[in-house]
């Protein structure tokens, strides 16, 4: 902890937290924080900054104003910056780790008791195992778009997240020849085995056993829209957000949802919908409580009573 003693107040401390983000570890003190996790930090406290100014000018905001008052007007803020609702949960969120970061004597200047910031639940789709069908059928005349649907079929049947993706990349063909594939998870360092499914086996031998290489996030992200377009993914889905506190309702077609975690939870849905027992899924996408991992379980009503008939009907 910081050795200066000063009447330095929130934007001070906000900075020196920022400069020992590569210090910090988690909660449970197992690991160091994510490069995602650290990004995170800086863009809410970059915005803190932001509001800081417009309260202050070139002053600082001292500890003893960031109470209920300093909460009700940074939200306003963040929400008429049109804001998603989990977006503001996420910036608040900071300003409290940095409050809580503090020694006690300076904490104590705060009063953050009574803060709570609603989130809202977040409109997420899954490919069912025909979508992802219809995507390998799909010839792609763009050589980017076959090697992205190659990397997110193949995702989809691992359950990775798109920062271990590299690690079907790196591999070697005789490892992959095995049916496994080995390796500790980047966010949280928890070793996992991911056994290769036979689609993913085939993606990889008409790969010649080498994946291509693997886009920067933000690029595969905008190519998987246009790959799911192309491939006709154009059911329309109701999407629900809040967005400067205000809910906000419009249909969206299938394809402009598509994201890389998509992958991941089409993995942990259709896993479920076979009947896979949870705990095993869980093992290889590492989740470890199953109230998160519930969270990619994405089925309708329909789908539901459909996969407790197909459970009934192994049963038979």
């Amino acid at each position: 902890m910081i050795d200066i003693k000063t009447k330095a107040g929130l934007w001070y401390w906000s900075e020196q937290f920022m400069k020992r983000l590569n210090d910090r570890t988690t909660r449970n003190g197992e690991r160091q924080l994510s490069e995602s996790t650290k990004r995170g930090y800086l863009s809410a406290l970059r915005c803190l900054k932001l509001f800081v100014r417009m309260e202050c000018g070139d002053g600082d905001l001292t500890l003893e104003r960031v109470d209920k008052g300093f909460f009700e007007r940074y939200t306003l803020f963040l929400q008429n910056r049109k804001y998603k609702a989990n977006t503001v949960a996420q910036y608040i969120g900071a300003v409290v780790a940095v409050v809580h970061w503090l020694d006690k004597e300076e904490r104590d200047k705060c009063d953050t008791t009574k803060w709570h910031c609603g989130k809202s639940e977040v409109d997420s789709i899954y490919l069912t195992e025909a979508e992802l069908g219809l995507l390998l059928a799909t010839e792609f005349k763009d050589a980017s778009l076959k090697e992205t649907r190659d990397w997110f079929v193949a995702q989809a049947y691992m359950g990775c997240r798109y920062s271990d993706l590299e690690q079907l990349a790196m591999a070697t063909a005789s490892q992959l020849r095995t049916g496994y594939l080995e390796y500790r998870q980047q966010k949280t360092l928890r070793r996992v085995v991911i056994p290769l499914h036979p689609i993913v086996l085939h993606i990889i031998n008409n790969n010649e056993w080498r994946m291509p290489k693997l886009p920067r996030l933000l690029i595969y992200n905008k190519r998987l829209k246009q790959m799911a377009r192309i491939a006709g993914l154009n059911r329309p889905v109701a999407v629900t957000e809040i967005r400067g506190g205000k809910r906000i309702s419009k249909v969206k077609r299938q394809w402009e949802l598509v994201t890389s975690h998509t992958a991941r939870r089409s993995f942990a849905t259709n896993m479920f919908r076979l009947g896979i027992p949870t705990q095993t899924i869980m093992a290889v996408t590492g989740h470890r409580s199953e109230r998160t991992f519930m969270r990619y379980i994405r089925l309708s009503e329909q789908e539901q009573a459909e996969t407790m008939k197909m459970y009934w009907q192994k049963k038979a």
